[in-house]
């Protein structure tokens, strides 16, 4: 059985996916929290269990976050490694479309 979510946020749980990939492992941004897609109140997961206040659980926490998360169609679309897919998946989509860098990074401002 499977519960239908509506409006279930993927972007979350792929943005802590996109983090730990795109800092080859070092950091996690994860314990996202908001509002429909503006987001609060994130913790970081250090490799080293380092800095990042008390919150910090280390490779552990990196560990916990992958033992429970679902890749799904956002990770996908990032071109991250699917660890474990959704088997549905109800929540955010980006249409089929293959997100690039510069979609989701913070532009430099001249």
């Amino acid at each position: 059985y499977q519960r239908r979510v509506h409006g279930d946020r993927n972007t979350p749980q792929a943005f802590s996916h996109f983090s730990y990939c795109h800092t080859s492992g070092k950091l996690m941004v994860v314990d996202i929290q908001g509002v429909d897609d503006v987001y609060t109140d994130p913790q970081i997961h250090s490799c080293d269990g380092k800095g990042f206040g008390h919150g910090n659980l280390g490779a552990i926490g990196m560990a916990k976050f992958f033992a429970t998360h679902r890749c799904n169609t956002i990770c996908k679309s990032l071109g991250l490694i699917m660890h474990h897919p959704k088997k549905y998946d109800w929540g955010t989509r980006t249409n089929g479309k293959k997100l690039t860098l510069s979609a989701i990074l913070p532009q430099r401002v001249a």
